[in-house]
């Protein structure tokens, strides 16, 4: 289940970079490489962005800051969901 929740939300980061004309990184390479390395590059930076929480992604062309702020405010709710949960009784 959460895989697919990754996978979806990263088909949707990925999709929005495309739409907004941002997929292709800076280099400067030949079209197959550069659609690959692109690739690589976005994947690994969401990854960053998503557990790690790195500040230096909020670049426009990086992640972007509207996408750091909402996840961050999206993970600080689910924190408090899991402060305030029940407890089992084991």
């Amino acid at each position: 289940m959460a895989l697919i929740v990754l996978s979806c939300e990263m088909a949707i980061y990925l999709l929005y970079k495309v739409i907004r004309r941002d997929f292709r990184y800076w280099m400067a390479l030949p079209q197959g490489t550069s659609l690959f390395i692109s690739l690589m590059f976005r994947i690994s930076y969401k990854i960053l962005a998503d557990f790690t929480g790195m500040l230096h992604l909020r670049h426009p062309y990086e992640v972007g800051r509207a996408y750091v702020a909402s996840h961050e405010n999206e993970n600080e709710e689910r924190s408090d969901d899991l402060l305030h949960a029940p407890r089992s009784s084991r």
